[in-house]
């Protein structure tokens, strides 16, 4: 079926150089990213679209090419697209361990619209340096914006825990272990968190 869609495409492109471009998302949606980057090739050494280009960066960053994938994107300018762009080039600065850079552009593209990676990147990033409070920010803000974010309630329940908020950190690592009942870090450190309340805080 596929190489039937393939050919269909490829025929199509004789006349109409579109073609490439549907064609390289129908490979991107497959996750046959080396092949959608070669029929995005195609089709950019005809024109100059710069929704092409972004798409080629989004590409590239999913095949292990962050590098690449900067080069593409980091003077792109699409009006209504710049979350999109920043939102890429902090998940591949990230990826090289750049993490000033990530912080930078996963900062932007929340500025332009809020959006649930960035936002758990952002969180995850200060979690793992040990920036609680920051962390707690962009968790909560998470939250808000996209509960279906489960392990949110776990890393915001545990950055009050190691600020010393054990109410807060009961309230966030409850509701986790009632998505999670059998995961044993977050039931032991709810376990640890009721021990430090007491018992006359559930009285």
């Amino acid at each position: 079926k596929h190489n039937f869609i393939i050919e269909r495409y490829i025929k199509k492109a004789e006349y109409d150089k579109r073609a490439y471009l549907d064609l390289a998302s129908f490979m991107k949606e497959r996750r046959m990213y080396a092949e959608s980057i070669r029929y995005l090739k195609y089709y950019l050494g005809n024109n100059n679209d710069k929704k092409a280009k972004l798409l080629l960066g989004e590409v590239y960053y999913l095949n292990g090419e962050s590098t690449k994938a900067i080069s593409v994107l980091k003077n792109l300018n699409i009006r209504g697209s710049e979350y999109e762009i920043y939102l890429y080039l902090g998940l591949a600065y990230e990826e090289l361990n750049n993490i000033t850079l990530a912080v930078k552009y996963y900062t932007k593209s929340t500025n332009f619209r809020k959006n649930s990676i960035s936002l758990c990147r952002l969180g995850k990033i200060f979690y793992n340096k040990g920036g609680y409070k920051k962390a707690i920010v962009f968790f909560k803000s998470l939250i808000d914006y996209d509960a279906s974010n489960r392990l949110a309630d776990y890393y915001l329940g545990d950055s009050y825990f190691k600020r010393g908020n054990f109410p807060k950190a009961y309230k966030y690592l409850l509701k986790a272990s009632r998505f999670y009942p059998e995961n044993t870090l977050i039931a032991d450190k709810l376990s640890i968190v009721k021990k430090r309340l007491g018992k006359s805080y559930f009285l």
